[in-house]
């Protein structure tokens, strides 16, 4: 009679986690689905806005929002639509929050690999332990490190000049927060975010470009010959007048 009681107890259990196992499980799915189409409607937005459909292409970013609110793909977007209108105040809104949010996933995704790593490790060492009753030990602790050596590592520096964090931002991004501040008369954040750029993308002859503007505000004309000659070697036109401006400030 024990048994049987103890057998409906266990069912019970059961019969109340699997429930809440599959609704956790359809929650997944449903999220997953979610950042799919926000993905989509992202890639809508990129064309529509290549396209110059600025409209269009700003309705795509916010129903990706609707989706996603955390989508940084989507606050990048409305900023370059917000950038292409000349709201530049706007535009440093949101791809300041775009920043935020691209950091914020790539350090998730950076612990992630690091509880990987801690669960691979904990295998190793289990393996180890057991070498002497099971056979195939060694082969799991080798698998264990082929996996580790063979997954996504986060390394090198994650600050920007200031301090402020890069990971996961993409190129671009802070060219076009530097080119705001430019925009609105802030020379000095404008710099600082020109020279970011250029450590995740040195080849950007435009951030080059403004560099040298915002170096000539700044009356520093010497530095500011030298991103102009930097950025025309990249590829960049070069503007009319200035480095006849870069010149005579130089006098």
């Amino acid at each position: 009679m024990r048994r049987r009681s103890m057998f409906f107890v266990s069912a019970s259990l059961l019969l109340g986690i699997l429930p809440l196992a599959a609704g956790s499980t359809a929650a997944a799915q449903v999220s997953a689905s979610g950042a799919a189409k926000a993905a989509l409607l992202d890639q809508r937005g990129l064309k529509q806005l290549r396209h110059g459909d600025l409209d269009a292409a700003e309705h795509s970013f916010r129903k990706a929002l609707e989706l996603g609110p955390d989508d940084p793909d989507a606050y990048h977007g409305l900023g370059r639509v917000a950038m292409r209108r000349h709201d530049y105040r706007e535009a440093l809104s949101y791809l300041l929050r775009a920043r935020e949010l691209y950091a914020r996933r790539a350090a998730q995704a950076g612990a992630t690999r690091l509880e990987a790593a801690a669960e691979l490790d904990r295998h190793r060492r289990s393996a180890s332990d057991q070498a002497a009753s099971f056979a195939d030990a060694g082969c799991l602790t080798e698998r264990g490190v082929d996996l580790w050596m063979s997954s996504p590592q986060s390394g090198g520096e994650t600050d920007g000049p200031g301090g402020v964090d890069l990971r996961g931002t993409p190129p671009g991004l802070s060219f076009r927060i530097g080119t705001c501040q430019l925009h609105l008369g802030h020379f000095e954040a404008a710099r600082t975010e020109l020279e970011r750029e250029l450590l995740i993308a040195p080849g950007n002859a435009a951030a080059h470009l403004n560099l040298a503007v915002v170096l000539l505000r700044l009356d520093q004309p010497a530095q500011a010959l030298e991103e102009l000659d930097t950025a025309v070697r990249l590829g960049a036109k070069e503007p009319k007048g200035l480095r006849s401006d870069i010149v005579a400030a130089r006098r």
